[in-house]
């Protein structure tokens, strides 16, 4: 399994001084079974700093820096480690299966309100 050392530094400049509001940061990807988060560190000014999840899994940061400031600096280190995928580079043995896909009577069926149209095809 291959391990991947990312960093991802962004750096937001202003021409002067500004006050900021609370952050909203997508910073680490997601758990998967082909993705494993191993080690993850955030590098912020001062800050109040609460990670929350959302509707998709995602980990949120919620940051909200102490002071104004003419810059803001984030650096995200990660550590991730990859699996490859079983289904990755598999050659389909028989033509057949490559599609169309026909089905049985009651396969048919249990899948055709998934297989019908859901509006009129004027052209048939």
């Amino acid at each position: 399994m291959p391990r991947l050392r990312i960093r991802h530094e962004s750096i937001y400049s202003y021409g002067q001084p500004v006050t900021f509001g609370e952050w909203r940061l997508l910073m680490r990807p997601t758990d998967t079974h082909a993705t494993r988060l191993i080690e993850a560190t955030l590098e912020t000014p001062p800050t109040d700093v609460s990670w929350s999840y959302d509707a998709y899994g995602n980990g949120v940061c919620h940051l909200q820096p102490h002071a104004s400031a003419s810059q803001l600096k984030v650096v995200n280190n990660l550590v991730v480690e990859r699996y490859p995928s079983p289904l990755a580079n598999r050659r389909t043995e028989s033509p057949s299966l490559s599609g169309p896909v026909v089905y049985g009577l009651v396969d048919r069926t249990i899948l055709e309100p998934f297989i019908a149209p859901a509006t009129c095809d004027a052209m048939g």
